[in-house]
């Protein structure tokens, strides 16, 4: 089985069709507005996943913060635009799943064990620092 053999080209560009993403009417393979890309059965396979997982190691760009914001903002939105080949604004899950840990591991235990310690010890203090504040304020406005 040879992997890296070029498949026959089956996709039909003569067809219009319609952006999911920005509406418009376009032929071809991307919309001519906005870019979004026909989502096509190759596109969901294993080795398209794993060349993902190895971009998501070497790269990184704005799409990751933008797909950040939504997230915290409206969890369900990526999701389902996705789910309806929505994908220009955001990136793809495996490559944003991947640095997202990596950069909670850099920030947390993957410098040292002391750095991870700190961070907890220092969040324990806030924590214990804000609760002493309540105590002491339903004494002072009783």
């Amino acid at each position: 089985m040879n992997f890296w053999r070029k498949r026959t080209q089956a996709f039909d560009f003569q067809i219009t069709r319609k952006c999911k993403h920005c509406e418009a009417s376009f032929q071809g393979k991307f919309c001519n507005i906005c870019g979004e890309k026909v989502l096509e059965k190759e596109d969901q396979t294993l080795k398209n996943y794993l060349l993902n997982l190895l971009n998501a190691y070497t790269f990184i760009d704005g799409k990751f913060f933008n797909s950040l914001k939504t997230l915290t903002l409206n969890p369900g939105k990526i999701t389902a635009d996705i789910s309806d080949g929505i994908t220009v604004p955001y990136m793809q899950p495996i490559s944003f799943f991947v640095p997202s840990i990596r950069r909670v591991m850099e920030f947390t235990w993957w410098r040292s064990i002391l750095g991870g310690i700190l961070l907890v010890s220092a969040l324990i203090v806030v924590i214990t620092i804000y609760r002493l504040t309540l105590f002491l304020a339903t004494f002072y406005t009783l």
